[in-house]
């Protein structure tokens, strides 16, 4: 009798495992380039400079094939949203709070780094917040 109550106990455990932290495909968007580059008006005047912080979101719907109506035919398969912000970081939460969908760096392919931004920006610390962000097991913002 206890084998088969810890059998059933074991079975019903399995069950209540469920996908708690799950994220709809329809609430993510999927960030798939970033571009950085420093704003060229008042480059020697500020110590901070603001960094131009872009990113390219997927719309999948487009890239799927999907016949919209009344939009038009030619719709481009990415949307860009480009922010002016002093800190990366400030640029990524900007960036969540300005579109409907949680930005998600899991499937980001390129950064873009402009030669202003190479030059003046520690291109360590930059890589590897995408490094860390890409790391973490959420990925949303």
């Amino acid at each position: 009798m206890n084998k088969k109550a810890g059998i059933l106990v074991s079975f019903s455990l399995m069950l209540l495992t469920g996908c708690w932290g799950r994220q709809e495909i329809e609430n993510i968007g999927l960030v798939v380039g970033v571009g950085i580059d420093i704003k060229e008006e008042k480059l020697e005047e500020r110590k901070r400079p603001s960094l131009i912080f872009t990113n390219q979101f997927v719309v999948p719907g487009v890239i799927a094939g999907e016949k919209t109506g009344g939009g038009s035919a030619d719709k481009k398969p990415f949307d860009n949203l480009t922010l002016e912000e002093s800190t990366l970081f400030e640029g990524v939460v900007e960036t969540s709070n300005m579109t409907s969908r949680s930005p998600s760096y899991a499937h980001l392919k390129v950064i873009m780094i402009g030669e202003d931004a190479a030059r003046s920006v520690n291109m360590l610390q930059l890589l590897s917040f995408f490094f860390v962000i890409m790391m973490f097991a959420g990925r949303y913002i």
